[in-house]
């Protein structure tokens, strides 16, 4: 009796899951008649309206104008434990974005849906891409965008430099955005108006987003320290070409002067601790460094491990091959794993996962439940054009949500699509509670299918209160993979097989190179072709990034960053023994764009230097100004107000209220149609990001079944309680007590 009223006195509870269902569910209703709507067919707010009125009665706020702030409406509106449906074309283009919104609304419980309507008129844009400030004598490459509502589409481009035209074609254009380069290289110091102006054919029912102005600014030649003991060399010349080179074969007492110091095959015993201090200030404070290898540099220069080593991006060593293996993760985000409280340890190993993977591998990341979704763009190379830092943000961020269902054979069937043509070995994880009792037989035969193409299968099983992995177990055995039972985020290590080096087996005497990461500012605009007969052995450090490297791998140029300044590594030669193609005509971009991606901004160092960029119509537009003396500048003929933010520094803002060129002194401005005629058409990215937080987009069609049934089933909330059980404990002790008191009593009758 003692024992059970301590233990009562212990509070014993049991977790109990409480479900509520609301009768009427909170619906907002924004519905969007901004004037970048007109293309889609005007019945579809009505028809939405409509259906959401039969589930209840929704609150509704409509969007009117020049602009789209889904975003700041969504958090201004939003309620906890609700749904929010827009009928909009999702190009938010003011105010907070639309990802952090939907994120934010997400934790309070609220899913967020999209009705598209149906396109039924067609409207093009135009716009110019590229860089504000250039340097004089420099190649320069824009991208003239065109964007159409609907495809096909036919018109006419041109494109004009100061008044000059420069590209003229017909085009007739099968994808709803379609891109155009164009170069510019000028000799003449200021400003310069790139123009781009479509003719359509067809049916266009904006005419004012048919004409887009660039601002291009030409300053002088930015002052290049080049340290060498080369008395010549093609990289020599061509920086000569470019700059204003100041060549040395030592590092100078101050380096205020250059945007960028370019070092040439110097070894690391070249420099004494003050000439390291001087350039490790120069580049935290905002310089640029660009470290050309060759016979005295990198591994042949004793940089590994030294002082100097500590400002480049790569380490001086052989990079250790690991992998060349393509890794799909699938991640359970299931109404199970909420029930058992187990998605932030399936998040942590997802992570831990991805952390073990070397620099040469693919990665896949998928998230399932009722149904599966990518978080990642297919494949992506770890090296170089994945944003390793916003995968695990994305994966941070997933919530379990929908039935208790796991579709594991739907998550399967994406991979399958993911690793068809990957590289390397295939290796497909499973992070998942188990729970495929109900889907074991199609999910059985999607991992057979996989089993077929080579792939490695791995369950991850995450310890929950019931066991319930017997059936993952058991698939593990049919396909032959490997079957895992974790307690928590940091203890799995994957058994992927030895890998086989490419060393053993790429004996090369010439290394062909290829770009890794196209989308970099560097290697965007380079075709880049032919072979090197020597590099230097380096390795990129964690957060560089590896843009070119050989055919087997190796690196060959990385970038990243110093304090407030950009490095570039370029592991080969200057041009003389191992790397005279980089130097050829095309492939010379790669080393001009490195050197300008290094400077910056050209018109650093600059007695007045103006920074502001173009805008649109009715949007601000930040002006910066750097002087040594407080300026005088007029805008439009009206003197600039100015606020002094920092030593030397003056900002202000210009909000136009009408299109065309303005000038502050010779600086340009481009003021631009409203940014709410840029985007035509429905934006197709927002469906892969609501997928991540439990929405949807829906059409017209499937809207009255599916949309429906979404929004009622997010008014059933799930959440867990605690049941106090020390009642039937003392009631027990109570009958212990009594009985006790009884059977004395009787014995003392009876005696």
């Amino acid at each position: 009796m003692l024992v059970l009223i301590l233990i009562a006195a212990s509070s014993p509870f049991e977790t109990v899951q409480v479900i509520e269902k609301r009768e009427s569910p909170g619906v907002l209703f924004i519905d969007d008649r901004t004037n970048s709507m007109s293309v889609f067919d005007e019945d579809i707010h009505h028809a939405t309206y409509q259906l959401l009125s039969v589930i209840g009665k929704p609150t509704v706020v409509t969007l009117k104008g020049d602009g789209t702030s889904l975003g700041d409406t969504i958090l201004n509106y939003a309620s906890a434990n609700s749904s929010i449906v827009l009928v909009s074309d999702g190009n938010n283009n003011q105010g907070t974005t639309l990802e952090d919104s939907v994120r934010i609304v997400s934790r309070m419980g609220t899913r967020v849906y999209f009705v598209r309507g149906a396109v039924v008129h067609n409207d093009l844009s135009v716009e110019v891409v590229g860089e504000k400030s250039v340097v004089v004598g420099n190649e320069n490459v824009f991208t003239v965008v065109v964007r159409s509502a609907t495809t096909p589409a036919d018109y006419d481009l041109a494109v004009s430099m100061d008044g000059n035209e420069i590209m003229r074609r017909s085009v007739h254009q099968i994808t709803e955005e379609e891109r155009f380069d164009v170069s510019f290289r000028s000799d003449d110091v200021g400003a310069h108006i790139i123009k781009a102006e479509i003719i359509p054919s067809g049916e266009d029912i904006h005419d004012e987003n048919n004409v887009f102005y660039k601002s291009v600014y030409v300053v002088e030649k930015p002052k290049v320290l080049f340290i060498t003991s080369a008395q010549q060399s093609p990289l020599k010349t061509l920086l000569e070409s470019l700059y204003d080179v100041d060549i040395s074969d030592s590092i100078p007492p101050t380096l205020d002067e250059y945007l960028t110091v370019v070092l040439d095959n110097i070894p690391a015993d070249a420099f004494t601790s003050h000439e390291i201090n001087v350039l490790r200030m120069y580049v935290a404070e905002g310089g640029g460094l660009v470290v050309v290898g060759g016979d005295k540099a990198y591994n042949f220069g004793e940089y590994f491990d030294s002082e100097f080593e500590s400002l480049l991006p790569v380490e001086s060593k052989p990079s250790t091959y690991k992998g060349g293996r393509s890794v799909v993760i699938l991640i359970d985000v299931s109404g199970s794993t909420k029930v058992y409280d187990i998605l932030d340890t399936e998040k942590a190993l997802a992570i831990n996962i991805l952390f073990q993977l070397g620099i040469y591998d693919h990665v896949g990341v998928i998230a399932f439940g009722t149904d599966a979704h990518p978080l990642t763009d297919g494949m992506q190379s770890l090296s170089g054009g994945l944003d390793l830092g916003a995968l695990v943000d994305k994966i941070t961020r997933l919530e379990a949500g929908g039935s208790s269902a796991t579709s594991l054979n739907k998550g399967l069937k994406l991979a399958q699509d993911f690793i068809k043509n990957a590289p390397g070995s295939k290796h497909v994880i499973i992070i998942s509670d188990g729970a495929i009792e109900s889907v074991y037989e199609p999910t059985l035969k999607q991992a057979k299918e996989l089993q077929k193409m080579d792939a490695k299968m791995h369950f991850v099983v995450v310890k929950t209160v019931q066991p319930i992995g017997d059936y993952a177990e058991k698939l593990m055995e049919e396909v032959g993979g490997e079957y895992y039972y974790v307690s928590e985020g940091w203890g799995i290590d994957i058994r992927f097989g030895e890998e086989v080096k490419p060393e053993e087996y790429e004996p090369f005497t010439t290394y062909p190179l290829m770009i890794v990461d196209a989308n970099h500012f560097i290697t965007a605009h380079v075709n880049l072709s032919g072979e090197i007969t020597g590099f230097n052995e380096v390795t990129p450090k964690i957060g560089s990034k590896r843009l070119v490297a050989t055919a087997n791998g190796k690196p060959i140029l990385t970038v990243g960053h110093y304090g407030l300044g950009r490095v570039a590594s370029l592991s080969t030669d200057n041009g003389v023994g191992w790397a005279s193609v980089l130097y050829s005509e095309g492939n010379s971009k790669l080393i001009s764009a490195t050197v300008n991606w290094a400077i910056g901004d050209p018109q650093k160092g600059r007695d007045v230097a103006i920074i502001a960029d173009d805008t649109f119509l009715g949007r601000s537009t930040s002006i910066t100004i750097i002087s040594k003396t407080p300026p005088k500048l007029m805008l439009d003929s009206t003197f600039l107000s100015l606020t002094r933010t920092g030593e030397n520094t003056y900002t202000s803002t210009f909000t136009p209220t009408s299109t065309g060129i303005f000038y502050l002194g010779d600086y340009p401005i481009a003021v631009n149609y409203h940014i709410e005629y840029r985007d035509v058409g429905f934006n197709n990215e927002i469906e892969g990001l609501l997928k991540n937080y439990q929405g949807g987009v829906f059409t017209t069609d499937d809207m009255r079944s599916i949309l429906t049934r979404r929004i009622q089933e997010s008014s059933i909330i799930t959440t867990t309680a605690t049941k106090q059980i020390k009642s039937p404990i003392l009631i027990l002790a109570l009958l212990i007590f009594v009985g006790e008191i009884l059977v004395r009593r009787f014995r003392e009758i009876r005696r």
